[in-house]
């Protein structure tokens, strides 16, 4: 028998050939005629290596599987309150304090302090080194998968002030979180010396990324706010100076500078939905993950465009129990309320 391939382009190749190694998984392909597409551009897959890194066989591991089933995206999340992940010759502190904590099992878990498991462990000093990211960038690139790095700003970032804490709002001592869940500690949004900090960290790190985008966070930083409306007088004072009722506005502001820079950078910026408020830069795509009224999404669907993570439905990291099968497989984008589609780039995992 004869097996013609017809497609627009080698990425279209590609995944014909992925899906005749499906199809050869069978032992034999039928006669058929298999007209193939996505829905969506964007099909992505998020791994968490802040809280625990993982080595660059496991991620190529990772890889390979997503490619076999035709994803595009990784979404490497490389920086939170529990640790900091990519080597730094710019902020060396950053490798000898923020990729550092006391225990390798994290606090917190009910199911971990049950089996004596809760906060224990040896330190935990983990970072990628500039080449080993090159590999992986390489390698995904092969398998037709493009990298998006997260570090996650002005929240999540415990691990940094650990390292340079006058880029807090408190000034206080801060050590990489050994516990799960998430602190009030934040950046301070209302120094120039922040901006700065973070001008030449993105600079160095979008070095190592050709993607285009870069995942900016943005995601739980409202129990921070609370530090910048009641404790930092700088913050207090810009929100006076630009008119800003609340820190969620303040927020906007920082986001929408970060954005400003990594456009410097050539790259478009995405944040997660729970950060985005109505003054958000539009050309900041949406990451939506918490679940928000029919009204906000359908006048952000129609501002911006959107990544969408709904949880629980697409969280993998739940049991089977909580994200069936089946719900994954009957998720509708469109169901859930993103009815302008051609602002939907696609789905992440």
């Amino acid at each position: 028998g004869t097996i013609v391939v017809t497609s627009n382009g080698a990425k279209g190749r590609f995944y014909a050939d992925k899906t005749i190694s499906q199809l050869l998984a069978h032992d034999e392909i039928p006669l058929c005629r298999i007209e193939d597409e996505p829905a969506f551009p964007y099909r992505g897959f998020m791994i968490d290596s802040a809280r625990h890194m993982q080595t660059v066989d496991e991620l190529k591991k990772y890889i390979l599987a997503a490619a076999e089933f035709k994803f595009n995206v990784f979404h490497w999340h490389l920086c939170d309150d529990q640790g900091y992940r990519i080597e730094s010759e710019v902020f060396p502190l950053l490798n000898e304090i923020s990729s550092k904590r006391k225990y390798e099992l994290l606090g917190g878990a009910e199911i971990l302090s049950k089996l004596g498991l809760n906060k224990s462990g040896e330190e935990y000093f983990r970072y990628y080194k500039k080449d080993e990211i090159r590999e992986i960038v390489e390698y995904a690139n092969k398998l037709c998968i493009d990298i998006i790095p997260e570090i996650d700003l002005p929240g999540h970032t415990v691990a940094i002030l650990a390292a340079y804490p006058e880029l807090s709002c408190l000034k206080g001592k801060y050590e990489v979180y050994c516990e799960n869940g998430i602190t009030k500690d934040i950046l301070c949004v209302s120094q120039e010396e922040t901006y700065d900090f973070i001008e030449k960290l993105l600079t160095e790190i979008t070095e190592l990324f050709p993607y285009k985008y870069f995942h900016m966070g943005g995601d739980e930083a409202a129990k921070g706010h609370e530090i910048w409306e009641k404790d930092c007088s700088v913050c207090q004072a810009k929100m006076k100076e630009l008119g800003l009722k609340n820190g969620k506005e303040l927020q906007v502001y920082f986001n929408n500078r970060v954005n400003d820079i990594l456009k410097k950078l050539g790259k478009t910026s995405i944040e997660w939905n729970d950060g985005i408020g109505e003054n958000t830069d539009a050309d900041i795509v949406g990451h939506y993950w918490i679940t928000r009224g029919p009204l906000w999404v359908k006048n952000e669907n129609n501002k911006r465009k959107f990544i969408v993570s709904t949880c629980p439905s697409l969280y993998f990291d739940y049991n089977n129990a909580v994200v069936p099968l089946k719900k994954v497989y009957k998720f509708d984008a469109v169901k859930s309320g993103f009815i302008n589609e051609k602002n939907v780039l696609g789905l992440e995992f």
